[in-house]
């Protein structure tokens, strides 16, 4: 523009609040609506890692939330876009050793995909973040609005039940995820 901005006043303070929105805008959401990797080749994938989030909501004795959920399922596809999902460490440096919900997601999903490795290959690392991000577009979808939603971990329950996945807890720490 020349010397003088000739633009109105309204003009100038739609301009000036379209540059602090842009400044201020919070991550793109990482959650995939989409139906890509709702198929036949990812569905084992995606059945191990719900399963591991089952497993963790029983181990908590169904403490867990929709958010820590959400959180530890972003915090795995931040992870996974750095480097190879296999070679994750089950406890990161801003992590505490004990076992905390959100740590315990994360390290039985890893364990699921590492038994699930041995026995088949598994999908390339950006289809292994789009199924992650596919159940968090899931958890999107079935959680409740409530501050401590638990939605989506009982409709995951019962979706599980129907697939035939039993997980009960038998002993202190231990819990018992089949096939029926």
């Amino acid at each position: 523009m020349g010397k003088y901005d000739h633009r109105s006043r309204d003009q100038k303070r739609k301009a000036k609040l379209k540059k602090e929105a842009e400044k201020s805008r919070k991550q793109e959401p990482l959650a995939y609506h989409g139906s890509k990797y709702k198929t036949e080749e990812f569905i084992p994938l995606m059945l191990q890692t719900e399963t591991a989030i089952h497993e963790a909501d029983v181990l908590s004795r169904q403490t867990l939330t929709d958010d820590e959920v959400e959180a530890e399922l972003q915090r795995l596809v931040l992870l996974l876009r750095k480097g190879p999902f296999l070679a994750l460490e089950s406890g990161d440096q801003d992590r505490t050793t004990d076992e905390t919900p959100d740590s315990l997601i994360h390290s039985l999903i890893r364990r699921r995909w590492q038994d699930m490795a041995e026995r088949q290959a598994l999908p390339k690392r950006e289809d292994v973040i789009g199924v992650v991000r596919t159940i968090l577009g899931s958890l999107d979808t079935w959680r409740s609005q409530s501050m401590h939603s638990r939605g989506y971990l009982n409709f995951l329950e019962g979706f599980l039940k129907k697939a035939g996945v039993n997980s009960r807890l038998v002993g202190p720490d231990e819990v018992i995820g089949s096939l029926e």
